[in-house]
C-alpha cells in the first residue's frame, strides 16, 4: 500500500456513490437499505481521516497552536456549510409559513442542534467528533505497534457496545441519528490504528461481524458491515489523485445537502412518487449537475483571478 500521507483518489470516487447511495435509501427505492451504507462509510471515514489530520498536525512558531488551527479548519469545512444549508433550509420553511402552514409544524427546538433539515444533523456531529477524538489521537502518536493494535480492537469492541446502546434505546431527534453514527465512528478509528496491513485489516472487519452477529448486535450491523469492506477495498486500491477525482471529492458534501430540496420538488412538480427508481435516478442526475455547474464555475472563476493577478 502506499503511504498514508498520499492522497488516496479512490476515496473521492466512494464518496460520490456513497452520496448516490444515500439519495437512493431517501427516495425509498428498491435496494435503498445497501444505499444507506453510504452513510456508514461517511462515518467510518470522517474518523478515520480525522485521526491521521491530527496525528500530522504540527506545532509551528509564530502560529496558531496545532489544536486551534486543527480546529478552525474543521468548522470551515464543516460548520460554515451547515450554517449555508440551515439558512436555505429555513428559507424554505419561512416561505411555508407564509403559506399558511403553522409555525410549530416547520420549525421545533432540535433544530438548534441538526439545523432546519433533518439531514444536516451530520454537520454539527462531524465537528463534535472531529474534536473530542483529539486528545487521544495526540496521544496514541507517541506509542508503539502494540498499544496502537491493542486500542484497535478496543474501539472495535466499543463499536459493538454502541450499537447494543443504540438498538436497545427508541430515541428522539438528533440522538437517534448520533447513535445510529457512533459505532461507524469507532470503526472508522479501529480502522485508522490497523497500520494498514491488509491481514489485520481483514481481521478485525471479520471478527467484528461475526461477534457481532453471534450476539445479536444487528442493529445497523448491515449497512456497517457493507462500509466497512468498501474502507477496506479503498485502502487496497489507491489511485492517484487527480483534478476529477478531487472535484468528485468536493461535490459529494454538497450533493448531500442540496439533494433533498430537489428531491421535494420533483415529488411536488413532475408528481413522481416515493418509492420508485426514476425518483431516485432524476434527483441523483439534477443534484449531480447542479453541483458540477457550481464547481465548474469556481474553477474558471480562480482561474481567471490567477490571470488578472
Amino acid at each position: 500500500m502506499r503511504d498514508s500521507d498520499t492522497p488516496n483518489a479512490t476515496f473521492d470516487y466512494a464518496r460520490l456513490l456513497a452520496v448516490v447511495g444515500i439519495i437512493w435509501f431517501h427516495a425509498k427505492a428498491p435496494g435503498g437499505l445497501i444505499g444507506y451504507s453510504g452513510l456508514a462509510f461517511f462515518l467510518m471515514l470522517l474518523s478515520f481521516n480525522a485521526w491521521h489530520q491530527i496525528i500530522h498536525v504540527r506545532a509551528q512558531f509564530h502560529r496558531a497552536p496545532a489544536w486551534t488551527r486543527y480546529a478552525t479548519a474543521r468548522a470551515q469545512r464543516l460548520l460554515l456549510p451547515w450554517l449555508v444549508a440551515s439558512s436555505f433550509y429555513g428559507g424554505f420553511k419561512i416561505l411555508e409559513i407564509a403559506n399558511g402552514s403553522p409555525w410549530a409544524s416547520e420549525f421545533s427546538s432540535e433544530m438548534w442542534i441538526t439545523g432546519t433539515a433533518q439531514h444536516l444533523w451530520f454537520l454539527p456531529f462531524a465537528f463534535m467528533t472531529c474534536v473530542v477524538i483529539w486528545p487521544l489521537a495526540r496521544w496514541s502518536r507517541d506509542q508503539d505497534a502494540p498499544v496502537q493494535m491493542v486500542l484497535s480492537f478496543v474501539f472495535a469492541g466499543l463499536a459493538m457496545l454502541a450499537i447494543r446502546i443504540a438498538g436497545a434505546n427508541d430515541l428522539p431527534v438528533p440522538f437517534a441519528q448520533w447513535a445510529y453514527a457512533v459505532p461507524s465512528v469507532f470503526l472508522g478509528l479501529s480502522i485508522a490504528l490497523t497500520g494498514y496491513k491488509k491481514a489485520l485489516l481483514q481481521g478485525i472487519l471479520a471478527l467484528f461481524v461475526l461477534t457481532a452477529l453471534a450476539l445479536d448486535l444487528t442493529s445497523g450491523l448491515f449497512e456497517i458491515a457493507i462500509a466497512g469492506c468498501a474502507m477496506l477495498l479503498c485502502l487496497q486500491f489507491q489511485l492517484p489523485r487527480t483534478t476529477l477525482s478531487a472535484q468528485c471529492g468536493r461535490m459529494s458534501l454538497w450533493i448531500y445537502l442540496i439533494h433533498p430540496a430537489i428531491m421535494s420538488l420533483i415529488v411536488r412538480g413532475a408528481g413522481l412518487p416515493e418509492g420508485t427508481v426514476a425518483l431516485a435516478i432524476l434527483t441523483t442526475v439534477i443534484s449531480v449537475a447542479i453541483v458540477a455547474v457550481w464547481e465548474t464555475l469556481k474553477i474558471v472563476q480562480i482561474r481567471s483571478y490567477g490571470l488578472k493577478s
